[in-house]
């Protein structure tokens, strides 16, 4: 059994372009080889990271492999630019906290689950993580404990 097939049991018409709140609609709608929504969703992170008054950088990066390809597997994830993460310097400028992360799985779930596109072609997917907890870090290591005190700006992003 593919995901696919398994999608009408969960309620298919729920994961549809059109029912998707309009920020998401194009995150959740699969295109062949496509790496404009990982971007789309880099900017929109830079944009957040600005309005929060954080200082920020985007980074090639690589998850943590184990055993013996391990090396092998996260240099090839860098060389090939499959994954970057949003740094932002909690502990420090040298040694920075990636505070969201962005992957681009090229086609391998959608060979492993059948996941296709409308037009049929093998789908690429893509993953985007928030870390809410070390944003918080980050918000009140550049601005301090005193919600008074942050700027203007940054509260009312946050609706403070």
């Amino acid at each position: 059994m593919s995901a696919n097939d398994a999608l009408p049991s969960l309620g298919r018409e729920t994961i549809n372009r059109r029912q998707a709140p309009p920020k998401l609609a194009n995150a959740m709608t699969p295109e062949p080889n496509d790496r404009g929504t990982s971007r789309r969703w880099m900017t929109q992170a830079q944009a957040l990271a600005g309005q929060l008054g954080l200082t920020w950088r985007i980074d090639h990066a690589s998850d943590p492999f184990f055993g013996r390809g391990g090396k092998l597997m996260a240099a090839s994830q860098v060389e090939q630019q499959l994954k970057f993460e949003l740094l932002v310097p909690v502990r420090s400028a040298q040694e920075p906290t990636a505070c969201m992360s962005f992957n681009y799985h090229r086609d391998h779930f959608g060979l492993a689950w059948n996941l296709r596109t409308a037009t049929g072609d093998v789908a690429h997917t893509g993953c985007v993580a928030f870390g809410i907890d070390r944003l918080a870090l980050a918000l009140f290591a550049t601005h301090g404990l005193n919600f008074a005190r942050w700027p203007a700006a940054v509260r009312k992003a946050l609706m403070l």
